[in-house]
């Protein structure tokens, strides 16, 4: 019988509510497949998680500002260093479905590929479904960061997380980016076991609701902008090795 695969998952948190939390955390703890939850404070440590023995809890100095980032690669960086066979991240107010690391190791068992993702389920904040999809993954032109299994061969990706904090906003997009970059095999399945709670005001209006309060909107223009300047490029390929067209 060969050994059992170690997987962590990921969480950076920041000042979310804490029966977010929970759930966030018990969604990792049922999964039919055992994976160790690593929670990473971004400056701000619950006393809740710190007492929580079933989560690797890790807790950096000060805020980032940059959608988790920091914390979601020290996190990951931990979880190589410390023997991990793939990690998964999930934003502390998404949840996985029970079988979602599960169907995600058969993937990678049944191809070989190392970056395998799942599809994903768009909430509103208060956990209800929204009637829509996300079109973008569908087509195959996105992959949320929450979707992601990454196995060792993929772990010099890991850097990726540590990108200039103005491109936190669509750190999904510059990952993926780099994951097509990588000349490794990518390889997703189209089962949706991802819940995603979405604030974006484009959602919504695809939905035909009202956004809720500060939806996101003029994410990616506002990117675009700062990468127009030279300076901001080069920084940019420094940290990464290329400039991702966003």
């Amino acid at each position: 019988m060969g050994r059992r695969m170690k997987i962590a998952v990921v969480t950076p948190y920041y000042k979310e509510d804490a029966a977010i939390l929970r759930r966030c955390i018990g969604s990792v703890a049922a999964q039919t497949v055992r994976a160790d939850h690593f929670m990473v404070a971004d400056g701000h440590a619950s006393d809740e998680i710190a007492a929580n023995d079933s989560v690797r809890h890790v807790v950096l100095p000060a805020p980032h500002g940059d959608s988790g980032n920091v914390a979601r690669g020290i996190g990951s960086v931990l979880a190589a260093a410390e023997g991990y066979d793939a990690i998964a991240w999930l934003d502390a107010d998404n949840w996985f479905k029970p079988r979602h690391v599960e169907g995600l190791l058969q993937v990678n068992e049944t191809t070989g590929a190392p970056l395998c993702y799942a599809w994903r389920t768009l909430h509103r904040p208060d956990g209800s479904r929204l009637p829509i999809d996300a079109v973008e993954e569908v087509a195959g032109h996105h992959v949320d960061t929450s979707c992601w299994l990454v196995f060792r061969p993929a772990f010099g990706l890991l850097r990726v997380w540590f990108m200039p904090k103005q491109l936190g906003p669509v750190c999904d997009r510059v990952f993926f980016q780099a994951a097509k970059r990588s000349g490794l095999k990518i390889t997703g399945f189209r089962r949706k076991s991802v819940c995603f709670t979405t604030t974006y005001r484009r959602h919504y209006e695809r939905a035909g609701e009202k956004p809720p309060p500060g939806a996101k909107t003029g994410i990616m223009p506002a990117a675009r902008a700062w990468l127009r300047k030279p300076a901001n490029r080069k920084a940019t390929i420094a940290a990464l090795g290329f400039c991702p067209e966003i």
